[in-house]
């Protein structure tokens, strides 16, 4: 009975020690590693200036991005000038055979997205960069494009995102 209090005792003092540490930003059980005088985030539209022209996609990136920092940070989303902040475009939106059966017909496709990333944090320049990520999914060729471009712009604009919050939040 004795070990049991002790043993439950221990586990409280556990989670509240976490609890602390997590609060203090020592550490971060979700791995988030951003400063606490970081406390805002701005993120802009980012248009689509790829030759190829999907038209929900920038929209989609977008929001993506911001429910990405908003459900997943303790950063709050701030119209203009936030402690981290985000610009930039979508370069690249594309279809292209990626296999080919005997007949010299495609068997899959290709889209790959590229998106040119500005990040700035004005109080912690060192945290500055400019960078494209590109990423694709590849589908069936005999499917019929229209009918899943929104679920291919959903996948791809996810793995974007994660690419995106991966170096900007935990600093991968």
């Amino acid at each position: 009975m004795n070990s049991n209090k002790t043993h439950i005792t221990s586990l409280a003092l556990l989670m509240i020690s976490l609890l602390l540490f997590n609060r203090c930003g020592i550490y971060s059980l979700s791995g988030v590693n951003i400063p606490d005088d970081v406390k805002s985030i701005s993120i802009q539209y980012f248009p689509n200036q790829a030759p190829q022209v999907a038209p929900t996609l920038s929209q989609v990136f977008t929001e993506k991005l911001k429910d990405k920092f908003q459900s997943e940070t303790r950063l709050f989303l701030k119209e203009q000038e936030g402690d981290y902040q985000i610009d930039g475009v979508i370069t690249g939106y594309n279809i292209a055979p990626v296999s080919i059966s005997g007949n010299t017909s495609a068997t899959e496709n290709r889209l790959t997205m590229v998106v040119k990333v500005n990040f700035s944090s004005p109080n912690h320049p060192k945290f500055d960069f400019n960078k494209s990520y590109s990423n694709f999914v590849n589908f069936p060729a005999s499917t019929d494009y229209s009918a899943i471009e929104t679920q291919l712009i959903n996948d791809i604009t996810t793995m974007l995102v994660q690419d995106i919050f991966n170096d900007i939040a935990l600093k991968w």
